[in-house]
């Protein structure tokens, strides 16, 4: 078995002889020849091609070796040397037309073919070694410009890069969510977004005529392209609206904030345990699900924020309009949101992710609960859309068209990317900015019971805001706060109304020792002492 005859360098013939013996007795000797054969040369071969105007190619062409060997090098020629000709590219450099070139067979798969500018046929050759048996034939082939009409990209579109990588995402008529983040992040030379680049972007986000996007798409690809007040500052620092010139450093915390929700809404402020203690904050991943067994208004649970109009709004729609709440949140599938508003009836969106402030130590969430007061954001049941919903809210406040005011202490609330930006508010407002729908408010000593009754079995959210006066301490209703109108018993005359701090509550941080009860029954006379306005959603 050990045994091998090599063959000669050269063309040849052996004539040997074989014996064998059993141990006993050897055979005669036999001859026979072995003929050593010449080696052989690769063959290649290729066909005529076309390209289109300006667009790049892998040049196809096959190669055989009778013997086996692995093809090292190989030589190309373009015998086109117009200066709109196609030509040759290797790891993307231009290769000169009128002089062979060589590659190494490790970069081959670098080598692409672009066609010229204008309609025209290119003469080109191929040739390929084994590195034994030396080089195959020379293999001539062409590859054709072919002209195509110009289509709205090569017509709108400057920059080669963004027109091949749109053209290319919009073949199915729809530019979606990743389709726009990756042309954003392609949208850069050298690290900065050039003037071509630049009007590009705005070109593609503003063209509804032709370009179709997912609202919620376009809306946030035009606060990159187009700017916006949010794009002041990033994770507290400064930022400022994309221009021709700006960094792919400035892109990229654009497209961080409006498409991947990074820029979370600071959480420091005025939050502290019901002794006056401040918590000790930091922002989790949370677990859990947007939604757990449907969406209803006992979901809503308030924290530590002084966002009462806001919350008893959103357990407010989640009553009479549940779908509502549902279309709010576009699930991302990366653990990202879109979440939906109206300003003046128009959709504005603001992108969130899953992580919420947590108390550092123990993880239980100071701000809207997604569960029991006692839950951590660890915990796989927990219903998240309020506490996002939440969130999306004080990130939106960065945009500036939510009402504020400015604090006794001095600070300024509009446009804060915080959780303290939306403490306290109007609940007319915010039902608008949920749902679209407009909302009024009237005095509750100026009304009749009848009004509001016929109003909340015509599905009109109604949403009563108490006065804020001494004595209500004494009562089961809260000073100065926001309640939900969720039912009315026709037999006793008896309006039933949700506090948003949630059933079961202790108080806005889980903590109060006398806590105020998550639902209150109340005459229409307890209605008009305890509270001064009541607002309607249409």
């Amino acid at each position: 078995d050990t045994v091998r005859f090599v063959g000669g360098s050269t063309a040849s013939s052996d004539y040997v002889y074989t014996q064998a013996s059993d141990g006993t007795a050897w055979s005669d000797w036999k001859g026979y020849t072995i003929q050593t054969q010449g080696g052989s040369s690769p063959v290649v071969t290729a066909s005529d091609q076309t390209v289109n105007a300006n667009e790049s190619m892998k040049p196809s062409f096959s190669v055989t070796d009778a013997d086996g060997d692995k093809i090292t090098r190989y030589a190309f020629y373009d015998g086109n040397t117009s200066t709109t000709s196609g030509y040759f590219t290797v790891n993307g450099i231009k290769q000169t037309a009128g002089q062979t070139f060589y590659l190494d067979a490790n970069q081959l798969d670098t080598l692409r073919f672009v066609g010229g500018t204008v309609a025209g046929v290119d003469a080109l050759s191929v040739a390929v070694s084994d590195g034994i048996d030396g080089w195959s034939n020379q293999k001539q082939f062409n590859i054709s410009t072919k002209s195509v009409v110009a289509d709205w990209f090569e017509q709108n579109i400057k920059d080669l890069a963004i027109r091949s990588l749109a053209r290319s995402r919009f073949q199915d008529g729809l530019l979606d969510r990743q389709d726009m983040i990756d042309i954003f992040t392609n949208a850069k030379d050298s690290d900065v977004v050039d003037a071509d680049e630049f009007a590009d972007l705005q070109t593609l986000t503003s063209n509804t005529s032709y370009i179709k996007m997912p609202e919620y798409v376009r809306v946030l690809s035009k606060k990159i392209s187009e700017g916006n007040p949010a794009n002041k500052s990033y994770q507290g620092s400064s930022l400022g609206n994309l221009q021709a010139g700006s960094s792919a450093y400035q892109l990229d915390k654009l497209i961080n904030e409006h498409f991947l929700g990074q820029d979370r809404p600071d959480f420091t402020g005025k939050f502290t345990y019901t002794n006056g203690t401040p918590i000790n904050m930091t922002y989790q991943k949370a677990q859990g699900n947007l939604f757990q067994n449907g969406i209803n208004y006992e979901d809503v649970k308030q924290g530590a924020v002084g966002d009462c109009y806001y919350l008893a709004s959103l357990a407010a729609v989640a009553l009479k309009t549940p779908k509502v709440i549902e279309e709010m949140f576009t699930d991302n599938g990366d653990g990202t949101y879109t979440v939906r508003f109206f300003n003046k009836g128009e959709a504005d969106y603001v992108t969130v992710d899953r992580y919420l402030p947590t108390e550092k130590n123990d993880g239980w969430l100071p701000f809207s609960k997604v569960g029991d007061s006692s839950n951590t954001y660890k915990n796989s049941a927990n219903e998240l859309w309020v506490a996002l919903a939440e969130k999306a809210y004080a990130q939106m406040n960065e945009a500036g068209w939510i009402p504020r005011y400015t604090t006794e202490e001095g600070i300024n609330l509009h446009g804060l990317n915080s959780y303290q930006g939306i403490q306290g508010g109007w609940t007319d407002q915010a039902t608008a900015h949920i749902s679209s729908k407009k909302s009024t408010n009237d005095w509750t000593q100026s009304s009749t019971s009848n009004t509001i009754v016929d109003a909340f079995n015509s599905q009109k959210s109604i949403i009563f805001s108490s006065k804020e006066i001494e004595y209500t301490r004494y009562s089961d209703v809260v000073s100065g706060h926001a309640y939900t109108m969720v039912g009315y018993n026709q037999a006793t005359g008896k309006f039933t109304l949700f506090n948003p701090w949630g059933l079961n509550n202790k108080g806005r941080d889980g903590n109060d020792p006398t806590p105020k009860p998550g639902i209150i029954e109340l005459t229409w006379s307890q209605i008009q002492t305890y509270f001064s306005l009541w607002t309607v959603n249409a």
